[in-house]
């Protein structure tokens, strides 16, 4: 069964990833390579990632990641982390990101 937060959490990963489908291309290309900021999710300290890579045919991946370390974290060394994104193509166009780049940041 999956919790009410981990629900949440993939909700507010999809939340951010319209956001930023939302930003001109310019700007995204302008983007870091990394940063990170803590959110909320019901009340919970969570971590959201981006990371954007350019690659050497044009394309931008571009990957949103949402860590939530919770109370298992100190016991197990485990939390929830999810992420998704896009790749960008040379003319702003959106692509499905490949499961096997997901993957690596999940």
């Amino acid at each position: 069964m999956v919790s009410k937060l981990a629900k949440d959490i993939e909700k507010c990963l999809e939340e951010h990833l319209d956001e930023i489908k939302q930003i001109p291309l310019p700007q995204i290309k302008e983007l870091p390579s990394y940063s990170d900021k803590e959110i909320k999710v019901n009340d919970k300290l969570c971590t959201l990632a981006i990371w954007k890579n350019q690659r050497n045919d044009g394309t931008i991946e571009l990957i949103i990641q949402i860590y939530y370390a919770g109370w298992g974290y100190r016991l197990f060394g485990a939390g929830m982390m999810t992420a998704d994104g896009f790749l960008i193509d040379t003319e702003g166009n959106f692509l499905k990101l490949p499961d096997e780049i997901r993957w690596k940041y999940c």
